[in-house]
C-alpha cells in the first residue's frame, strides 16, 4: 500500500502531494494542489478521505478538500469561513466536528462537518482564550478538550459535548504551565492516559497524567528537547 505525504506550501500557495515509497524512502510527486491562499495546517477525516486545509491570509478559511484513494490526489469539495486566521485544525474522534486555534484571535472554534459530504461549515461556537491560543485536541475519550496558549502559558482544559460539539470550561478551567514556557502542541498516547505538551519557548516538553473521570492534567515529568544538559 502507497503511504501519500501532504506538505503546505505557505510561500507559493499550494499543497504538495507526494507517494512514498516504503522500500527505498524516495518521496515522488502527485500533485501540487493551488490552494489561493497562505496554506499552513492540515488535518485529515477519521476515514481519509477528505483533507481540510487552514487558509490563513484573507479570507481566512478552511478548505475540504476530497482524497483520492487510489492516487491520493485532492480536489475541492467545499469552502468555509472560519472567525480568524488558523494556526491548528484538527476533527473530533467522530470526525463530526472541525476545532480550531487562532494565535493572532487568542480563541477557539468549533465548525460542523456535514456527516454526508465531509464538508465543514461555518463555525457555530468561538470561545475567547489566554493570549495565543496554538491548538487544540479532544482526548481519546472524545469527552473532553484542551488548548495550550503560548502567550498565557495554560492549557485550557474544556467539557467537549460529542454530541452537539459544544464546548463549556471544565470545573478547573485550565492546567498552568511553568511561566515563560510557551504552550505550543499537545499530543494524546495512543493508549495510555498521557499527554505531552511541548513549550515553545524554553523547549520543555510537559509529561502531563490525563484524569479520564475529571478531564484535566497533571504534571509528572518535564524534560528538555535541547540535545545537551
Amino acid at each position: 500500500m502507497t503511504t501519500i505525504v501532504y506538505i503546505a506550501n505557505a510561500d507559493s500557495h499550494d499543497i504538495a502531494v507526494l507517494a512514498l515509497d516504503a522500500a527505498t524512502g524516495e518521496l515522488r510527486e502527485q500533485q501540487r494542489y493551488a490552494t489561493g491562499g497562505v496554506v499552513m495546517p492540515l488535518a485529515a477525516s477519521p476515514d481519509g478521505q477528505v483533507l481540510y486545509a487552514s487558509i490563513r491570509s484573507e479570507p481566512c478559511r478552511v478548505l475540504s478538500l476530497a482524497v483520492d484513494r487510489a492516487s491520493g490526489t485532492l480536489s475541492h469539495l467545499a469552502s468555509a469561513l472560519l472567525p480568524s486566521s488558523s494556526c491548528w485544525i484538527s476533527t473530533d474522534r467522530s470526525g463530526r466536528f472541525l476545532l480550531s486555534a487562532s494565535y493572532g484571535g487568542s480563541a477557539v472554534a468549533v465548525s460542523p462537518i456535514d456527516a454526508a459530504t465531509g464538508c465543514v461549515g461555518e463555525a457555530q461556537q468561538v470561545v475567547p482564550t489566554e493570549p495565543n491560543a496554538h491548538c487544540i485536541r479532544v482526548a481519546p475519550s472524545n469527552c473532553y478538550a484542551f488548548a495550550p496558549c503560548l502567550g498565557g502559558d495554560v492549557v485550557r482544559q474544556f467539557r467537549f459535548d460529542a454530541s452537539t460539539g459544544r464546548l463549556e470550561d471544565n470545573a478547573t478551567p485550565a492546567w498552568h504551565a511553568r511561566p515563560g514556557s510557551g504552550p505550543r502542541h499537545l499530543a494524546f498516547h495512543p493508549h495510555a492516559p498521557f499527554a505531552y505538551l511541548l513549550g515553545e519557548l524554553d523547549a520543555g516538553i510537559d509529561v502531563l497524567v490525563l484524569d479520564e473521570s475529571t478531564g484535566t492534567l497533571r504534571n509528572v515529568q518535564t524534560a528538555s528537547a535541547w540535545p545537551w544538559p
